[in-house]
């Protein structure tokens, strides 16, 4: 085959063909003769892609049969050397192709069957002391679209590797003495320097972390204000205790320190006497964050001045300005450059090969970030963006009242919000993690775009925002938590 990649990869196959065994004999003993006669019929496969450029053909050969058959006469131009001639098969994954020769128009003496694959390259970076993940799920989805995924270089990262608090203490996770690496958008591009890209364009850079929590949004920054603390409001403490206080929901991304920088939680804090004098600044000491049993929630006790105003009966209003990290993730693709990746491996297997095959799904552009010619994206069918989840996803399986063009059905759960939906999936769903109903397939919708994808680049293509999977549990509101203990 000729392409750009080298003398084995592209769409144009080059064929010889002559009398059987002349490839291996003598100049002197090989059986065609200048001007003999070879007819050449090449057929391609009604239920190919409906890819329709580059043209599948047979180049100078009379076409037959609608574009699915090409046929020629041909003559050896010298004693003992085979004809040639080339064929134009297309990108699509899948395509067949067979390829018919003989003596006699009928072509009975030999056939080739061809088939379409692409092939996609890919470094593995990981936390030192991290295998690699068991790809037999993922690799079985690719196969479904006709993409073998190789790996050609894997390397490893350690505690001292990145930016101040990348690699963050195991009692956040309620694993002690262990450290684990977050990788968001604050410090991504660190690690993703760490790619050899030696296939351009056509090399993945799949960057394995414990745990991905973005932290450069402006979201990250929640605010509470006049939090009403009485008499009667107690918190639980690091001390097994309960103290005059209250606390409030922060979210997934709360932690005892900024995943950013490892600088304080408690971006400012104050209180004030509910219709008196008294005011007083909120500490970080002030703050208590339990990872173990109630992640997501903060506990706030009040300093020495305002408990002894509520136990006085009086009433304190709390002005507080807490920082919590977005996520958390299971993975991305990065926007316009999507070979580069984030994969979430601290999950069960499955999820992860789930994970990166929804992110690769992203780097081949789905859902419907490009279109090939001679398809639509509106036969896609339920594509959509956003409705709880960042990017272009597939809600196949969500019937079509409510989908509702992509919308989601007005007055329902639906309408704007695709999240927590069972029914759908599909690899390209926007969600995984535990309890995912993910088949770890891409569905029958996403299959036909896949394969269709020429794949001879990963580079030029795509939506410039960045595509997430979701967890599963992640952004639930605080009725849905755990009650405080």
């Amino acid at each position: 085959m000729d392409a750009k990649g080298g003398p084995t990869q592209g769409p144009v196959l080059t064929v010889k063909a002559g009398a059987e065994g002349d490839d291996k004999a003598k100049p002197a003993d090989r059986k065609a003769k200048k001007d003999d006669v070879v007819f050449v019929r090449v057929e391609f496969d009604k239920d190919n892609s409906k890819r329709d450029k580059p043209k599948r053909e047979a180049t100078g050969f009379k076409e037959e049969g609608g574009g699915l058959v090409f046929t020629q006469k041909l003559q050896i131009p010298k004693d003992g050397e085979p004809v040639e001639f080339k064929v134009q098969l297309g990108y699509a994954g899948g395509d067949k192709c067979t390829i018919h020769v003989g003596s006699t128009d009928k072509c009975e003496e030999s056939t080739l069957l061809v088939q379409n694959w692409r092939k996609l390259h890919y470094q593995l970076t990981v936390p030192k002391g991290t295998a690699k993940p068991d790809m037999t799920r993922m690799v079985t989805a690719l196969k479904d679209v006709f993409v073998e995924y190789e790996e050609y270089k894997k390397i490893e990262v350690d505690e001292t590797d990145g930016p101040n608090l990348s690699w963050f203490p195991g009692e956040w996770l309620n694993e002690p003495g262990k450290k684990f690496l977050n990788v968001g958008d604050h410090n991504k591009d660190h690690f993703h320097a760490k790619f050899d890209d030696q296939k351009t364009p056509l090399g993945v850079h799949v960057m394995c972390c414990h745990t991905q929590f973005d932290c450069n949004g402006a979201s990250t920054t929640k605010d509470f204000v006049g939090v009403e603390v009485d008499g009667t409001k107690q918190t639980p403490w690091s001390d097994g205790k309960n103290h005059p206080g209250t606390y409030v929901w922060v979210g997934g991304g709360l932690f005892p320190k900024k995943m950013k920088d490892g600088s304080s939680t408690l971006i400012s804090g104050s209180w004030k006497e509910d219709g008196g004098a008294g005011t007083g600044a909120i500490v970080e000491a002030d703050l208590w964050v339990d990872r173990k049993t109630n992640p997501g929630w903060a506990f706030m006790k009040l300093p020495d001045a305002a408990r002894d105003l509520v136990k006085a009966g009086k009433k304190v209003k709390l002005d507080l300005q807490i920082y919590c990290a977005l996520g958390p993730y299971l993975g991305e693709a990065d926007g316009a450059k999507g070979w580069l990746q984030l994969i979430v491996v601290k999950q069960k297997g499955n999820v992860v090969n789930d994970v990166m095959a929804h992110e690769l799904g992203h780097t081949m552009n789905q859902v419907t970030k490009t279109v090939a010619p001679g398809l639509k994206a509106a036969d896609h069918g339920r594509m959509y963006t956003g409705n709880g989840h960042m990017g272009p996803h597939c809600a196949d399986g969500m019937s079509d009242d409510n989908y509702a063009k992509g919308a989601g059905k007005k007055g329902t759960d639906y309408e704007g919000k695709f999240a927590g939906k069972k029914e759908c999936t599909c690899i390209m769903y926007g969600e995984n993690g535990e309890g995912s109903t993910c088949t770890g397939r891409f569905c029958a919708r996403c299959q036909p775009f896949i394969k269709a994808e020429g794949l001879d680049s990963l580079h030029g293509a795509g939506a410039s925002a960045t595509a997430h999977v979701s967890q599963k549990t992640a952004d639930s509101s605080a009725d849905t938590r755990a009650a405080v203990k």
